[in-house]
């Protein structure tokens, strides 16, 4: 199984770009205790990819079975936009949408058409 993180992008001016530690925890656990393991590869939108081109161009060649998107509420419009896009070149794959904007906002993430499951935390 290969499986894909992504921390999508932040269409906001920032300083500094911060690794997504819920996103690295998922990918060690997912090493760690799933067997057998999957190949498990991150995609941080602001510090890995410079364009949705380039992107779409990773998901088309590397082809993972599973997207997980972990977002902040800020990222949101990254989010939805990153996700319809790994739908419509990846139809069959399973999306997930973790993170604290899936856990406050789960029935707006829900509405939209391309997860299959959103992940939510305590609130």
């Amino acid at each position: 199984m290969k499986l894909l993180l992504v921390c999508p992008l932040w269409y906001m001016e920032r300083q500094a770009v911060t690794p997504s530690l819920g996103l690295m925890y998922l990918a060690s656990v997912a090493r760690q205790w799933v067997s057998p393991p999957p190949e498990v590869k991150l995609v941080h939108m602001r510090a890995n990819m410079q364009s949705v081109a380039q992107y779409e161009r990773f998901l088309r060649s590397y082809n993972p079975d599973v997207v997980g998107f972990g977002a902040l509420s800020a990222e949101a419009p990254g989010l939805y936009n990153i996700m319809s896009l790994t739908r419509s070149v990846l139809p069959s794959a399973f999306i997930v949408v973790g993170g604290p904007h899936a856990t406050f906002f789960t029935d707006h993430v829900l509405d939209k058409p391309e997860p299959d499951v959103a992940v939510i935390g305590p609130r």
